[in-house]
């Protein structure tokens, strides 16, 4: 699946065509509206030579930014959808772990559209 995103300001960008997933975890399809806002991979800019915002994982922190920013799930499951996604696109082990454990420990502040509240 191929999700179509353009720029919407300083390092956001708008979901243009709504998409929709489905996920084991949730056991259920997950639906990505067009006009959605994401920052994709919430990723430090020092980190983008190694990780940048966007990649593999790209539609894994569409979804996940969509489920955060929307209290449909606990946060603990909203992650676990998160890694599910970042596994069926192939993203290699070690980034899978890496973010997973990232959005475990430094997530909460984002869960239920904390950071999007002035935006």
């Amino acid at each position: 699946m191929r999700i179509t995103l353009s720029p919407k300001g300083k390092g956001n960008w708008i979901v243009e065509e709504k998409f929709s997933i489905y996920s084991k975890t949730v056991k259920g399809i997950i639906v990505v509206p067009s006009g959605f806002i994401t920052d994709l991979a919430s990723i430090p800019r020092f980190l983008w030579a190694i990780c940048p915002p966007f990649g593999r994982y790209t539609t894994a922190a569409v979804v996940h930014d969509y489920l955060y920013r929307n209290g449909m799930y606990t946060r603990k499951k909203c992650d676990k959808v998160f890694k599910e996604i970042m596994k069926e696109y192939n993203v290699s082990k070690w980034k899978v772990s890496v973010f997973y454990s990232f959005v475990r420990v430094c997530g909460k502040g984002s869960f239920g559209g904390k950071k999007w509240k002035d935006k």
